[in-house]
């Protein structure tokens, strides 16, 4: 279970160390926060695996600081156990798991009981990772299954033309019937091609695009299209494909994309979208 990041808030001096103390022997890696408004600022810079949250803190207290936790999309997902000593009640624990907590450890506590409930969180975090990316291996699937058909499609429009030149010179009667024909390929590829992917999308990620839209309002639906390519890494070819339009195209609307999320320097696209 080791490798990953768990940032610890805590107050008291002797818990804070002994918690991080515990968590670095076996192999995570620790951030520190002695109260929730740090813990908050922390998870903006740098981002963390798991937050062991004290209840009761100066400034922001655990509860405080957890309603921020699950109302930002870049850190709703992260699991958050509580350390509590005083809020043990049937009515704190239920606001409490309503809110979003995972887990409680009651104070006092061991080492063994530490590292337990850490590694119970980490083992269904490592089980759902799984799931993701089998999801996303199965949904890239689908994106470039589409692409090969846009693909052949394309081609069978480019055979059409070669047809509807042959029956201007030959037969005009045959020409608005290929025409109709044309258009009525272009317009299933364009929508079918789209809706196909939209839903398996949906389905694997329902709340993507609300989460995505919540940081960012100003996306166009072009744009959004675009981010759930980009989510599952797709290349700009095929994503050209999917989407009818053409290399050079998205090319420009990456970058105009990367402009829209306030993206500068060296920071990844895709890895900024995997976020949501």
């Amino acid at each position: 279970m080791s490798g990953y990041t768990i940032l610890v808030a805590e107050d008291e001096p002797s818990i804070l160390i002994h918690t991080s103390e515990t968590l670095e022997k076996s192999g995570y890696f620790i951030m520190k926060a002695v109260n929730g408004k740090e813990a908050v600022n922390l998870l903006n810079e740098k981002r963390a695996d798991l937050i062991i949250l004290d209840w009761s803190m100066p400034v922001m207290d655990g509860m405080e600081a957890l309603l921020h936790i699950k109302s930002d999309p870049v850190t709703a997902a992260i699991p958050v156990i509580f350390l509590t000593g005083q809020m043990t009640s049937r009515e704190n624990l239920s606001k409490a798991f309503e809110a979003g907590v995972t887990d409680f450890i009651k104070k006092p506590f061991d080492k063994s009981e530490l590292l337990a409930r850490v590694n119970s969180v980490f083992k269904t975090v490592e089980y759902h990772r799984r799931e993701i990316t089998a999801k996303d291996r199965e949904l890239a699937s689908v994106a470039l299954n589409i692409a090969h058909n846009s693909e052949i499609n394309q081609l069978l429009v480019s055979r059409l033309d070669q047809i509807k030149e042959l029956a201007r010179k030959n037969s005009y009667e045959l020409m608005p019937v290929i025409n109709d024909l044309i258009e009525d390929v272009s317009v299933i590829k364009q929508t079918h091609n789209w809706e196909r992917f939209s839903d398996h999308f949906t389905m694997i990620y329902p709340a993507y695009v609300k989460s995505i839209s919540a940081v960012h309002p100003g996306l166009s639906p072009s744009d959004m299209k675009l981010c759930m390519l980009l989510r599952l890494n797709i290349s700009t070819k095929d994503i050209a494909a999917i989407t009818c339009l053409t290399y050079d195209s998205i090319r420009v609307s990456r970058t105009r994309l990367r402009k829209k999320l306030g993206l500068h320097g060296e920071a990844g696209l895709v890895s900024y979208l995997l976020q949501f």
